[in-house]
């Protein structure tokens, strides 16, 4: 089991995917907008202490609509599942922003600096997604593999984070699970990736899915 501790500093921001999140499609904010990211962005990646923790365990596809990773069955549903087809192991993972992340935002809350918190929120979600990339990119080295999937995402019920977790260390980075199954710190991901000798990485198949307000959805 692999467990990091990084800055944002050490991860690849993409800061386009923080301007698609504060709704910016196919341009970039106006340049006083600009000024205050770069400020908010300084401030978080101060304070800020990303974590990422993933394990790799056997993993096989059941059905059509279900795989098994060390003798657990998920219901992925058909789509995922599709896109895990060749799959020999299975990384488990979860990655959060961190708890002084969620300190700093809810300051910026309690100030009511309005637009400042939702510059923050973009920024935050970035940073969990950008762990999840370090860890694709650190399995990629030696294995084929999948994009990640979510609970939550593409039929894939968000209850089975409970299943998830269970493969993985208690309150792992320090995140933990509301009745609900969401996750805390909100800024925390999780999930699987798929890894096999056979898997072709798949791009996601936004075009079929019927979440239309997911927001990882791509143009189509």
């Amino acid at each position: 089991m692999k467990h990091c501790h990084c800055t944002p500093y050490d991860l690849d921001i993409d800061m386009h995917e923080v301007f698609l999140l504060m709704g910016y499609k196919n341009t970039v904010p106006e340049s006083n907008t600009l000024l205050l990211v770069d400020k908010i962005f300084a401030e978080i990646s101060n304070i800020c202490i990303p974590q990422y923790i993933y394990e790799i365990y056997n993993g096989n596809i059941h059905d059509k609509t279900s795989i098994e990773v060390n003798d657990r069955r998920f219901r992925t549903g058909k789509i995922i599942t599709h896109y895990l087809y060749g799959m020999e192991e299975c990384c488990v993972f979860a990655t959060t922003a961190g708890w002084e992340y969620e300190t700093y935002k809810k300051h910026l809350r309690e100030k009511g600096e309005i637009l400042e918190e939702f510059i923050a929120d973009a920024i935050g979600s970035v940073i969990a997604e950008a762990c999840v990339k370090n860890i694709t990119e650190e399995l990629a080295e030696n294995n084929n593999c999948t994009y990640p999937y979510s609970p939550g995402y593409c039929n894939w019920e968000l209850t089975e984070q409970t299943l998830l977790f269970s493969l993985l260390p208690e309150t792992p980075c320090g995140i933990t699970l509301t009745d609900s199954c969401l996750m805390v710190p909100i800024k925390s991901t999780s999930g699987i990736i798929g890894i096999g000798k056979n898997i072709k990485q798949k791009a996601y198949a936004c075009n079929i899915c019927e979440n239309k307000n997911c927001y990882k959805r791509k143009e189509i």
